[in-house]
């Protein structure tokens, strides 16, 4: 369960995380797409949180995992009334493209 008070440090917390994983595996496409979201504010939330779906689509394309692809399915589009369920959603799926990799 995320503190939600802490949301966009937690979202740019994973978005480093997965841009470090993206240089690891050598995928410049999703290093770029996620410096593209840039620093994560409440203002710029759900834009932003689209964007990270974009790029964790982008590692579902490398992967290839099940489990991966039932939590994009979950994700789908983020909307301000579903951002607190999505967010829990996008930290499972960091903390399972990091122990896919």
């Amino acid at each position: 369960m995320t503190l939600y008070t802490k949301t966009p440090s937690v979202i740019n917390d994973l978005i480093a995380r997965l841009r470090a994983e993206a240089v690891t595996d050598s995928q410049p496409g999703l290093v770029d797409l996620l410096d593209s979201i840039g620093t994560v504010t409440w203002y710029n939330l759900p834009s932003n949180l689209n964007k990270l779906v974009l790029g964790i689509k982008g590692y579902q394309a490398i992967l290839f995992d099940g489990d991966l692809q039932d939590i994009i399915d979950d994700l789908g589009t983020i909307y301000w009334f579903n951002i607190l369920h999505k967010v829990d959603l996008l930290v499972e799926a960091t903390e399972l493209i990091e122990s896919l990799t």
